[in-house]
């Protein structure tokens, strides 16, 4: 019947239940009857045992309240007793798993929009409600259900998305098995899942969107999640359409319109499901990865090689390089290129724009094709702990034979819902279509076996008359798909199977093979584009064959396999792992060319496994009782109040609703063996007939005698044939007395093997049987109750003489009771008047133990307290007297400092005027020469006399030169006396402090002694004690300062030693220089005499001499003198040198200044002093004269850097603070530095403006957090903080000179950066980045003079860790860039230094090098000092001298000469 023939029926009975009950049975009156329904609010209507749902488009109040189920589940017939509703099929389905022991199957099916969801999630809700509602359901069997129902909201969102039809649809096919135990709990579930739709993720159609949980993502995350996760609003991915947020939004009224409640609900559901937090951000990390792989795109271009093309966006291809867990470049040439095997081996193959953006979506349809399954397969685990499933049937779904798999301990069985896609025909339909709609067909085929053919094979069977009825097979369809040979899906195979398979091919194949057929056509319209059609059960549907072999073939390439495979995301890199048998894929991409090739031919395609689902589900369902729910669509605007006829009548029309109606209504719909009936109803049979029940009962006991044997097969055929025999002889004589004048098809038909039943007779059977065996528990009940009420009475009764001889007995003992109190209460008066007596006596003595006990107490108490004062006062006096012995030694001190220093403001005095005189008699002698010269020029016979004059002089100043030698030796072996006395001063100051360390322990044990002496001694021992103790104290003190006196004046004695050691050893120099000069000028005179003639020779003589009297009056002469004096100290001899030659550098001595690692040197500015600091946490101030430590200062912390000026000293410490020390007075002063971490460089910034009230120069600290500080160093106060660097600032150095404006400070630091900083306002002016190592040190190198080929410039210099020395320079014109890098060290170099145009280096190689930085790098070392130990650490530099310390805690000086 068409759609026509059925809009045109006849009048309708109003709000039929059962449509198979219609008193007209005609298309028009079904369709009236259920848009009556509809409009009454009645979604559900019977065809029989077959459940129509009209989708009503709303939330019906009560409908599923929890009252609804209890009614439904306890009723004893749903169909009969209750109004329609898809709880009827659940009850059913329950019922007839847990009475008959076997499995069952709902299948919901319908198109798209129809409700087949809602009806699933409804069923669920009912079997699961009944089960916690059942008695004994533990904790965990409840936990399982509402995890079952847990997977509802997970499987929506990741499975379902709006399409044009629905606004949730489901893209995938779904069986779900509640397993139940033999008891009929429900102990788990398990889910299938078919054919979902992948390429929705990368592509959809107008007015669709992509799956729930893409929205979800990008509208319901947090803006924290969306930060880690990198991810967008949803128009602005491609995977997402591209369109504006209104063109994609659901109606308010949808459930998935609030994209944060689904998000919620999904992360809800992953939670229920077992998923951890760890594991719910790896699945927001894959759907970020799918949208941030559909933003990479691809540019194309021509080259040598051919096309190539590559990612158009580096900084898209490296966020999805992140989010997939792999490097740019590799995810690059995996897009972009494929590896191809070749006879003579491997090669490169670039792709195509196009094939990269199919490789991109074959990517991400892969990702989230496995991530779905992921899921599913979690669910399983979840849902059904318990449960063993074959591992290679759930790989990829379910396979041929799933009805075999089975549970351990599940003997139950299982409840199947199937909610599977409905019927799709649109505009243009591809692959998807075509396996949905195949999908449809063979449930269609099981529909019509199920209800026209098994129904009407089984009446002619058994021979029930009955009218037969045609309806539409879809057999000849179902083969022309699925055949083997010629089916559509087989060449579909084929074709896929061949390495240059097309579109083309496979079409011609499959109109060659199927153009017989009348169920296929090829489109008029539709032949230049490939098409075809196939005229379904439903109607006629088109396939566009454009990607017919890409889908089914839907294979990742092994190149994209295996870059995955290296993922570092830990889910990813699982996702593609091989398991046993592996993908396809995973075994391509880990076997070389043939195993390729082998791969290949035994590839899986999306059709072939989908058909072998198909068929397992076919036969898993076959094997189970079936119940339908058939869902129909009133309209397509999704409204609660429009029906569409039409359309309904074409949904009802490829249902198959009429058919089974007119089958239901003409058949029998009950049926039941003549054994099993016979069993069932013997006892109904026995309270009928009454005297006939022993009969029944044998009868009954017979055929199941028959039976079993005939199972067993212990009988031969013809004692079977007698037992069935006499089992219908039997069931038919209870059948004329159950339901007599109801035989021959009136109520029931007796056939040969079965009893069959038209509808209602059935139920009336099992409700008089129920009756009745209500009746006999009732009997039985009165029965019990009678035994029980006497068995009761008979106890009673023992009881009361039990209670009577208790009693008497109770009331003997009472009287002898009262006759012993008597005797007790006499006892107890006279014991109560002796305690009395006594407790008064006891009171009284308590009272006068109290009064003398209180009077002793206090005696005692006014004892300790006058004890306690004395104490204190002793206290305080020996601490005013501590404290001003102190005062007076701190006055002595200074004043004795003030006298050693005026000392030696005298020291040095004389020293200079010794020197001056010294220059006076030097210009005396050369007046006196100049007059000898004249005077020789007159006469040449006095310049002859005066010529063996000069010889004999020459002889006398060999001999004066052998004093000198005589006199050097001297000064050596004095020297050697220095060192010795200085060793000896070393020696007695540490034994001094050692006295000083052994004092201070001795008083605090003194005073820890005295302290428990307080708290343990009483009385007249304690005073004693005390005496004892103190007069050993003050013995102890005195012998401290006796020693401690001594050891001062022992020391005052070694210093005026070595003091007037030094002066004659000054002395001894001077003379011994005096002597060497007016030799060497009389070796001059002779030469020049006896080389030259005439006036010439006279000038130039005098010129000479006029140039060495301006060298020996040279302040540089003087300082060289110092230095050799200093040098003597060590013994080393310095050798004259020409004038102009090469400059080099001596040692002059080295000192001890620690025992721990040196971190800074510091020159104060009058060069009289060096300050160091160590690992000892000391900073200590030495004496360059004398090579004593004048003063030292311990601190908590490591002091880092140093830097001096007139008056102080300024550490840094590496708890971030700053201590300024006064010189003259010793004082410490700390201040705040507003650092977080160690100061490791402190600089005063000469050329900056003057900072504070008093106008002082700033000072400059860098710390470990890269930040700079400027300080009022005289007020202590921070003036400016400034953010320097991105790590530990540890180089600062002032930069001045044309062509700079004004002068400028370089901070450089662990990030390898050179920052310039404009002191003025103190802001960055430019960064020199770094070339990836740290910045240790930084020097200026001085301005350049412009030149023909260069401008003027002002270079620096940069140490850094990687050993090498960087130069940078500025120009007015280019600005700061760099210049030159050196290889100066092989370690690190930790300092620099500039002194008379070079540069001095200093490394962890132990090694200081020497560099000509006036010359433009790179540079040659000119020099290597050698001489420490261990690495060098600093520097600093005076005009000619430079001060080396090590890690060893050694100090060199050395000299420029």
């Amino acid at each position: 019947m068409s759609a026509e023939e059925m809009l045109d029926g006849g009048l309708a009975d109003e709000d039929c239940d059962d449509m198979v009950n219609l008193q007209v049975l005609d298309a028009g009156t079904i369709l009236r009857n259920l848009e009556s329904r509809f409009g009454m609010t009645k979604p559900y209507t019977y065809v029989g045992r077959i459940v129509i749902s009209t989708n009503p488009f709303q939330w019906i109040e009560g409908l599923y309240s929890d009252e609804t189920i209890v009614a439904y589940s306890r009723v004893p017939d749903v169909f009969a007793d209750l109004r329609p509703h898809v709880y009827a099929v659940a009850r059913d389905a329950l019922d007839n798993l847990t009475q008959q022991q076997e499995s069952q199957s709902i299948l919901i099916s319908g198109e798209s929009g129809a409700g087949k969801t809602e009806n699933t999630k409804i069923c669920m809700s009912y079997l699961a409600a009944v089960d916690m509602r059942a008695g004994g359901a533990s904790a965990g069997v409840v936990e399982v259900t509402t995890r079952v129902l847990q997977t509802n909201p997970l499987l929506e969102a990741f499975g379902n998305a709006s399409t044009t039809r629905n606004d949730n649809s489901s893209r995938f096919g779904k069986f779900i098995k509640l397993q139940y135990n033999a008891l009929g709990k429900q102990v788990g579930a398990h889910i299938d899942t078919y054919l979902l739709e992948r390429s929705r993720v990368v592509r959809q159609a107008p007015l669709e969107r992509n799956f729930h949980v893409f929205h979800a993502l990008t509208g319901g995350i947090s803006a924290v999640e969306r930060e880690e996760l990198g991810v967008g609003d949803a128009p602005t991915y491609h995977y997402l359409g591209r369109r504006p947020l209104e063109e994609i939004a659901l109606k308010k009224t949808s459930e998935f319109a609030d994209d944060a409640e689904v998000w919620g609900r999904t992360l809800r559901a992953l939670s229920a499901l077992g998923c951890s937090d760890a594991d719910i951000g790896e699945v927001s990390n894959v759907l970020a990865t799918v949208l941030a792989l559909g933003e990479l795109t691809f540019a194309g271009e021509e080259t040598n090689e051919g096309h190539t093309s590559t990612p158009a966006d580096a900084d898209v291809l490296a966020r999805a390089a992140a989010r997939l867990g792999v490097e740019p470049a590799e995810l690059s040439a995996k897009m972009c290129t494929r590896y191809v095997a070749a006879p003579d081996g491997w090669f490169t193959v670039h792709l195509t724009v196009q094939q990269c953006c199919n490789a991109r979506d074959a990517l991400a349809k892969a990702l989230y094709g496995r991530l779905f399954d992921w899921l599913v397969a979690r669910a399983n685990e979840t849902i059904c702990p318990n449960a063993v499933y074959d591992a290679d049937a759930d790989a990829d779904g379910p396979r041929a034979g799933a009805g075999a798999r089975r549970s351990e301990g599940l003997d139950g069985g299982f409840i199947g819902i199937l909610d599977i896609f409905g019927f799709e025909s649109f505009v243009v339909n591809s692959f998807e279509q075509l396996c949905i709609n195949y999908a449809n067909e063979a449930l269609q085929a099981q529909f019509n076996a199920y209800v026209f053919r098994q129904q009407q094979a089984e009446y002619e069977t058994e021979g029930v008359p009955w009218q037969r009825i045609d309806f539409s097979d879809n057999a000849q369809v179902l083969n022309m798909i699925e055949d083997k040979r010629q089916g559509v899906l087989t060449l579909l195979d084929e074709e896929c199977m061949l390495g240059q398979g097309t579109v083309a091919g496979f079409f011609t194949k499959l109109k060659s093979a199927q153009d017989k057929c009348p169920n296929f056509s090829v489109p008029r319209i539709a032949r230049e584009s490939l098409a075809f059609t196939i005229e379904h059960y439903a109607g006629p549907v088109t396939y566009d064959l454009e990607g017919f072999l890409e889908k089914n073939n839907d294979t990742l390439h092994p190149d994209l396999v295996l870059l995955m495979q290296g993922s570092s995301r830990t889910l990813l890199s699982a996702f593609f792992e091989i398991a046993g048998g592996g993908t396809e894929e995973g075994t391509a991409a880990h076997s070389g060319a043939g195993a390729r090739k082998g791969a290949k031919k035994r590839m899986e395609t999306v059709s072939s496994r989908f058909r072998a689902q198909l068929h397992g589900l076919s036969e898993e369902i076959s094997s189970t009782g079936i119940h339908y729910v058939r869902c129909i669509k009133p309209n397509a605007s999704a409204s609660a109040v429009d029906f569409d006829s039409a359309m309904v009548a074409n949904q009802l029309q490829y249902a198959g609703v009429l058919e089974a109606i007119r089958i239901s209504r003409a058949a029998y719909p009950h049926r039941m063996p003549h054994a099993r009936f016979i069993g069932a109803f013997a006892a109904l049979h026995a309270v009928v007939t009454g005297g006939a029940r022993a009969r029944a009962r044998a009868a009954g006991r017979a055929g199941k005698t028959g039976s079993d044997a005939a199972t067993r097969g212990a009988l031969d055929s013809k004692v079977r044939a007698a037992d069935d025999e006499a089992d219908r002889a039997t069931s038919k004589a209870m059948l004329e007395a159950l339901l007599p004048g109801e035989q021959d098809g009136a109520g029931y038909w007796h056939a040969q093997s079965k009893v069959f039943f038209r509808p209602r007779v059935h139920e009336r059977l099992t409700l008089r049987l129920k009756e009745s065996l209500g009746r006999a528990a009732i009997v039985a009940q009165k029965c019990w109750r009678s035994l029980t009420a006497r068995r009761a009475y008979a106890r009673v009764r023992a009881s009361g003489l039990v209670a009577q001889r208790l009693v008497r007995g109770f009331l003997a003992r009472a009287t002898h009771r009262r006759l012993h109190a008597a005797r007790a209460l006499q006892a107890a008066e006279r014991r109560r008047v002796a305690r009395a007596a006594f407790v008064a006596r006891r009171r009284a003595a308590v009272a006068v133990q109290r009064l003398v006990r209180g009077w002793l107490a206090r005696r005692m108490c006014k004892t300790l307290v006058e004890t306690r004062a004395a104490s204190l006062v002793q206290a305080h006096w020996k601490g005013l007297t501590q404290k001003r012995y102190f005062r007076g030694l701190r006055v002595a001190a200074i004043r004795a400092q003030g006298l050693v220093r005026t000392r030696r403001a005298v020291v040095r005095y004389r020293r200079r005027l010794k020197d001056a005189k010294a220059r006076g008699m030097f210009e005396f002698q050369l007046s006196k020469l100049r007059e000898k010269l004249m005077f020789e020029e007159t006469s040449r016979s006095d310049l002859e006399s005066k010529n063996r004059e000069l010889q004999s002089e020459i002889e006398r100043a060999h001999q004066v030169r052998e004093a000198l030698d005589a006199q050097e030796a001297q000064m050596n072996e004095l020297a050697a006396q220095l060192r010795a006395a200085n060793d000896g001063i070393a020696r007695e100051h540490s034994a001094r402090q050692r006295l000083e360390r052994e004092h201070e322990q001795s008083i605090v044990k003194l005073r820890m002694e005295r302290d428990a002496a307080k708290k343990a001694a009483v009385g007249h021992l304690r005073e004693e004690r005390l005496d004892k103790m103190k007069e050993e104290q003050k013995r102890i003190f005195l012998n401290h300062e006796a020693e401690l006196k001594e050891l001062r004046a022992q020391v005052a004695q070694a210093r005026r030693e070595l003091r007037a050691v030094q002066k004659e050893r000054d002395d001894l120099f001077l003379q011994d220089r005096v002597k060497t000069c007016q030799l060497e000028d009389m070796r001059a005179e002779l030469r020049e005499l006896g080389q030259y003639a005439g006036a010439g020779a006279a000038s130039r003589a005098k010129a000479a001499r006029a140039g060495k009297a301006a060298q020996l009056d040279s302040p540089e002469l003087a300082a060289n003198d110092a230095a050799r004096r200093g040098s003597r100290g060590v013994g080393t001899y310095i050798p004259k040198r020409a004038p102009g030659g090469p400059r080099h550098f001596r040692h002059l001595t080295e000192m001890r200044i620690s025992e721990e690692c040196v971190h800074a040197v510091a020159i104060t500015p009058d060069k009289s002093r060096i300050v160091t600091s160590s690992d000892d946490r000391r900073v200590r101030v030495w004496d360059i004269t004398t090579g004593l430590c004048e003063h030292s200062w311990e601190y908590d912390s490591t002091p880092r850097a140093l830097a001096t000026d007139a008056l102080h000293v300024y550490a840094g410490f590496g708890d971030a603070s700053i201590v300024k020390y006064d010189v003259a007075t010793w004082e410490a002063t700390p201040f705040a530095s507003g650092h977080a971490f160690t100061v490791y460089v402190l600089l005063f910034a000469k050329g900056a403006p003057p900072v504070g009230e008093r106008q002082s120069t700033p000072m400059v600290s860098g710390a470990g957090d890269g930040e700079l500080r400027v300080f009022d160093a005289a007020a202590c106060q921070l003036v400016h903080a400034l953010r320097g660097h991105n790590a530990a600032v540890k180089a600062l150095a002032i930069v001045h000179g044309a062509p700079l404006n004004s002068a400028v400070m370089l901070s450089g630091g662990d990030d390898g950066e050179v920052r310039v900083w404009e002191m003025a306002a103190w802001t960055c002016l430019h960064t020199i980045a770094g070339r990836g190592s740290g910045i240790n040190a930084i020097v200026s190198l001085g301005s350049s003079a412009p030149t023909a080929d260069k401008p003027a410039c002002v270079r620096v210099a940069c140490a850094s860790d990687d050993g090498y020395i960087y130069s940078h320079e500025y120009q007015k014109e280019a600005g700061w860039g760099d210049c030159a890098a050196v290889s100066a060290h092989k370690d690190v170099v930790w300092a620099l230094g500039s002194i008379s145009g070079l540069v001095v280096s200093a490394s962890e190689d132990k090694l200081i090098k020497v560099w000509p930085a006036q010359s433009p790098p790179p540079w040659e070392c000119v020099e290597t000092l050698t001489g420490h130990g261990d690495a060098v650490c600093c520097l600093a530099v005076t005009q000619n001298h430079v001060f080396s310390a090590s890690s060893d805690g050694m100090l060199h000086m050395w000299k420029l000469v």
